[in-house]
């Protein structure tokens, strides 16, 4: 299929914009509005700027947003008026510069006119008489017109409620013209089908118009009651061509019939708005009904409707029926079938020899319509689900239950949708069976008592009772698991409690042997160097040098023991750790290694704390008066004693010479009490210029 470009003026200028911008840039002339593609209407969409004259002012719109048709020299263009809060006071005829923006909206695309000024005013233009094979031809598009035709159709818009559709037919062809309910109501509308009228107003195609002008060719009505009638009488809309065989027509050329009319027996109905006929000369014929209410089955009906082929068969849509004179065809006896046969495929084809027949159909029910369902059963037959439909006879199914074997009377539908030029090949929507006689089914075997549903029911049961059974005995355990809980949580607490007496009275022996006599020895001190006063100066000022060295020493300590009472040294379980945690904040960059292969289980939390304060002021020692660079700590069982040395690089000092108390130097000193409350040993190997190194050893508990 190929598509044929007429070197228009038009057309040319379409393709230098394309070419240029790749892209519709701007609009500067009202047919161009037409070429705009859904890419160019994306936000923010595509602006337009041109001067054109008004056509005609659509007065039927509501909100503002009026539609104005408008044509200049390149064609004609409808705007959507969205200049809210403002009279319209422009006209027909009048030239007006227009400006605004095209953008898609609402599933379309939309030319939103935001800015209109009056150029000069004209002659209102006339509606120029024309017919419906004319307007298709695409010569008065834009313009206004006047045209005669059958009222073919009325139906009301299914989305924009606010309008009903007339079609207007001249031989085959057809037209749309809107209507808004203020001209004109359903009835008013509906009572004009088969009379002929004349209606003006602007005739336009296209995509930027809305849904409405969109579906087919619209003719736009105008003013109050825009279709006048031409015939004093309407013909009878039952007065049509009887619907003759169709079997050889294209399915296209059955979709142009026009109204036509059957004469037949129903033979089903269902949905409330569907019925098959079978014609007296034994054609079935599917109608999608229009008018309220269903011919029930068994009368013989006269219908009329607009013809379409399913490729199957040919169906009436917006049918409109009466009940016909003449006696009914006589039922034909059902013929017994297997779901298979009407579900089934034969050389990969539905069977569809079956529609509009008699059937005979047996199975298990397997559903049953519900409160608020469409009255359809399921029947399974030979592994095969076919819905039967009850919504003619609800009460035949009164007392069928799940499960019984039933055998069921009815008509097979075979429903296709109808052919379309978008969709060739029509789909089958579904295949089923109408009930139409009260007494169409017969129970043959009802369920045993002890059914599937009873046993599940008796499954549930015992799980339930296992299910309260378990809970009854997670209930005791978590009970158990609390008061245990509760008991722990007991003596978790007071074990805790003694702990901290424990920890309070450490701390405080560890003040008062620490701190609280080195005050004690500062005050002395300082006393004495106050009676020294100024008869001996020299004496006084050495005093004062040992007591400042002493606070010094104290508040040393008290750093010490603050920084215990916040570190978490303790709670580690690998000694590495815990004494890497509390060296390094003292030492600063100095390197450190530690290697105390000790198991922390085997240190209580007492001789651990001990430990870790002598390894800290043996390693701040080397750094502060050392100088040292490198610290090692290294620690082993061995002969039952736990051994730690702390050795360094630094400076080294005489340990026979080195500064003790009475010189103001308190960390040997405070070591030595400490290894002494340990009951262990301590010994010092240093030398002035080769570094330190400092060996502990304390008694070590048995492993556990």
């Amino acid at each position: 299929m190929g598509f044929i470009l007429r070197k228009t003026p038009l057309a040319v200028a379409a393709l230098w914009t394309f070419a240029a911008y790749g892209g519709i840039a701007g609009i500067y002339r009202a047919g161009d509005i037409r070429l705009v593609s859904p890419r160019d209407a994306a936000a923010p969409g595509t602006t337009f700027a041109f001067e054109a004259t008004i056509v005609h002012p659509d007065e039927t719109s509501s909100h503002n947003r009026r539609t104005i048709f408008v044509s200049d020299e390149s064609g004609h263009a409808v705007l959507q008026n969205y200049i809210a809060g403002t009279n319209f006071l422009f006209r027909a005829g009048d030239r007006v510069h227009a400006s605004g923006v095209v953008i898609g909206e609402y599933g379309g695309i939309y030319a939103h006119c935001t800015n209109m000024t009056l150029v000069s005013h004209g002659k209102q233009p006339s509606a120029v008489s024309t017919t419906i094979g004319e307007l298709l031809s695409g010569k008065y598009d834009g313009k206004l017109v006047t045209v005669r035709g059958e009222v073919t159709d009325a139906f009301p818009d299914d989305i924009d409620k606010a309008y009903i559709y007339l079609i207007l037919s001249e031989g085959d062809r057809s037209i749309y013209a809107p209507i808004s309910y203020k001209d004109a109501s359903p009835s008013d509308a509906e009572a004009m089908i088969g009379g002929t009228v004349e209606a003006t107003g602007v005739f336009t195609t296209g995509q930027n118009v809305g849904r409405r002008r969109c579906i087919g060719h619209m003719l736009m009505s105008e003013g109050r009651w825009p279709v006048q009638p031409l015939c004093s009488t309407r013909k009878d809309p039952f007065d049509a061509p009887e619907l003759a065989t169709t079997c050889d027509m294209e399915p296209d050329k059955v979709f142009t019939l026009g109204r036509r009319r059957v004469i037949g027996t129903v033979l089903a109905s269902w949905h409330g708005d569907r019925a098959l006929v079978k014609t007296d000369d034994g054609n079935v014929v599917r109608l999608d009904i229009a008018s309220p209410g269903t011919p029930p089955p068994g009368l013989r009906i006269e219908a009329v409707g607009l013809p379409e082929s399913d490729l199957y068969n040919v169906n009436l849509r917006r049918v409109r029926w009466r009940q016909a004179a003449g006696v009914p065809l006589k039922a034909e006896p059902p013929e017994r079938v297997a779901a298979e046969s009407l579900l089934g495929y034969d050389r990969g084809l539905r069977k569809t020899g079956f529609h509009g027949r008699a059937v005979k159909i047996k199975g298990i029910v397997r559903g049953l319509p519900s409160s608020k369902g469409d009255g359809r059963a399921i029947l399974e037959d030979g592994g095969f689900l076919l819905s039967v439909d009850f919504s003619k006879c609800h009460e035949v199914l009164q007392d069928t239950t799940v499960g019984c074997t039933v055998e069921v009377d009815g008509i097979a539908v075979i429903e296709v949708d109808n052919w379309r030029p978008s969709a060739i090949f029509p789909q089958i929507k579904e295949v089923f069976v109408v009930v139409t006689a009260q007494d169409a089914l017969t129970v043959l075997k009802r369920p045993s008592w002890w059914t599937a549903g009873r046993s599940m029911t008796a499954i549930g049961l015992l799980l339930a009772v296992i299910l309260g059974v378990t809970i009854w005995n997670r209930s005791l355990k978590s009970l158990a698991e609390r008061r245990g809980r509760e008991l722990t949580e007991e003596t978790v607490s007071r074990v805790a409690s003694e702990l901290k007496v424990r920890e309070r009275t450490r701390l405080a022996v560890e003040l008062h042997d620490s701190i609280a006599q080195n005050l004690t020895g500062a005050i002395m001190e300082i006393r004495t160097g106050v009676r020294l006063g100024s008869a001996n100066h020299g004496g006084m000022i050495d005093h004062l040098e040992m007591a400042q060295k002493t606070l010094e020493s104290c508040r040393h300590e008290l750093r010490n023991c603050i920084w215990d009472l916040r570190n978490r040294a303790l709670e580690q379980t690998d000694m590495d750790k815990a004494i890497r945690l509390t060296v390094t904040p003292q030492i600063g960059s100095t390197s450190l290694a530690v290697r105390f292969a000790v198991p922390r289980e085997r240190i209580s939390d007492n001789s651990a704390h001990a430990i870790l304060r002598i390894i800290r002021e043996l390693a701040v020692n080397a750094v502060r008066h050392g100088r040292a660079t490198a610290i090692k700590v290294a620690g082993s069982v061995e002969n039952g004693k736990l051994m730690f040395a702390v050795s360094d690089n630094g400076c080294g000092f005489d340990p026979s010479s080195a500064h003790g108390v009475e010189d103001g130097h308190f960390g040997l000193q405070g070591i030595r009490e400490r290894v002494a409350a340990l009951d262990g040993e301590m010994a010092i190997d240093s030398e002035p210029g080769r570094g330190a190194k400092i060996t502990i050893s304390i008694k070590c508990p048995s492993p556990p």
